[in-house]
């Protein structure tokens, strides 16, 4: 492909981008791929840009009106996406004036491709060649804090969660005591003075909703925010009801955790501060390919910890130290037929596997989970070899890139 066309480079990215709204609006999962080429015909060489999506799709009938002013395909599944076509018959005009075509190929249900084919004059035929990335890091400037007189109790009753959260704060250099129960949680709170409680909200014995209560009872005011991996519909709604200050889902966004402790910790504690992140884009690439066969995805492990690689190497370290413990607690719940236990247990792998990017670890948790909350106990039996597998992979994977302690 020529390094350098000449054309109406403004009114082509116009079109382009109406292209790939359009390819989003209407794809719920897949992909949306965009994609450059060029031809010469007869007299004159057309750049040919087309976007292709895995969506809905167009039934035929409705291709040719799509492109007239205030039209929109009519299909059912259509209907429930506001918009009127006009970008498309703008688009279908600026084709025109710059002596373009469109095309569309689609099938309703497998998605569509819509290519913009545009005369361009040729500046410089040299081969743009292979495509290589320049930049192999950045520095991500942001905004953090400190806040080294401030006191927070972290409350869980996995340990491993207790050092994770431990590990976001670190940076903050606020004092941080544990708790592994809502029990310890009252005893400390009552004999300690906390400027702020960040809770798990499943927890056996006393959940986070009855040590709230018991907390409140006691007198202990302190501003207490939910931590839970439960983010089914409601959930948020009935914790803030119940006297919570603010919720935040598992695993937790560092961004996230950040805003709400700047919200609710006492202002003369914190201190602002700048934040720069070192992002290593070029290890980030070669730890995704090397992980990928393991079922591990970094990109997604990475967006917890705002793409600092060495907190994510520490969170992964975090993982692979618990694992044994984790492991051999689960067979023994299973072995006794615990599984009001073990369901917390399992609740509590979700979100610590999806914090280092195992996905189908994390996904595979989830429904035994579900399953296990609707006392279908015989689905744990059946799948919790093919979990310690998937657990197995995602370990090897953290040990083979030596994201794991000792290795």
């Amino acid at each position: 492909m020529p390094s350098a066309f000449y054309g109406d480079a403004f009114h082509i990215k116009r079109v382009i981008v109406n292209f790939l709204s359009n390819a989003v609006k209407y794809t719920n999962e897949g992909f949306v791929t965009l994609g450059f080429s060029w031809k010469e015909e007869r007299d004159r060489v057309l750049l040919c840009i087309s976007v292709q999506d895995t969506g809905i799709g167009i039934d035929p009938g409705d291709v040719e009106r799509l492109f007239e002013s205030f039209t929109r395909a009519e299909g059912p599944s259509h209907r429930v996406i506001e918009g009127s076509g006009l970008g498309l018959a703008i688009a279908k005009e600026l084709s025109d004036l710059m002596g373009g075509t469109i095309h569309v190929e689609s099938k309703v249900g497998y998605g569509s491709t819509f290519t913009l084919e545009v005369p361009q004059i040729v500046v410089d035929p040299a081969p743009v060649g292979q495509w290589e990335t320049q930049q192999v890091s950045i520095t991500l400037e942001g905004a953090s804090f400190v806040a080294p007189a401030a006191r927070v109790l972290i409350v869980d009753d996995n340990k491993e969660n207790l050092e994770v959260t431990k590990t976001l704060l670190k940076e903050s250099l606020v004092q941080v005591d544990t708790a592994l129960s809502g029990r310890q949680c009252l005893a400390l709170a009552e004999r300690h003075s906390y400027d702020l409680i960040l809770m798990d909200y499943m927890m056996p014995e006393l959940d986070g909703l009855d040590t709230l209560r018991l907390l409140r009872q006691r007198g202990v005011n302190t501003p207490v925010v939910a931590l839970t991996a439960n983010i089914l519909p409601g959930t948020k709604e009935t914790l803030l009801e119940a006297g919570f200050a603010a919720f935040l889902g598992k695993p937790v966004l560092w961004n996230q955790l950040q805003q709400v402790m700047l919200e609710l910790l006492p202002r003369e504690l914190v201190k602002s501060k700048p934040k720069r992140t070192y992002v290593d884009t070029k290890l980030e690439a070669e730890l995704q390919q090397k992980l990928q066969p393991y079922g591990v995805s970094v990109t997604e492990g990475l967006k917890y910890v705002n793409g600092d690689v060495e907190q994510y190497r520490a969170l992964s370290g975090i993982f692979c130290e618990h694992s044994d413990e984790s492991r051999t607690e689960i067979a023994e719940l299973l072995a006794a037929g615990d599984f009001e236990n073990l369901t917390y247990v399992i609740h509590s792998l979700q979100s610590k596997a999806l914090a280092v990017g195992a996905m189908e670890l994390s996904n595979q948790a989830a429904a035994m989970e579900a399953h296990l909350r609707r006392g279908d106990t015989q689905y744990a039996l059946e799948a919790m070899s093919l979990l310690m597998f998937t657990w197995d992979r995602v370990i090897t994977g953290l040990r083979e890139v030596g994201l794991c302690p000792g290795c």
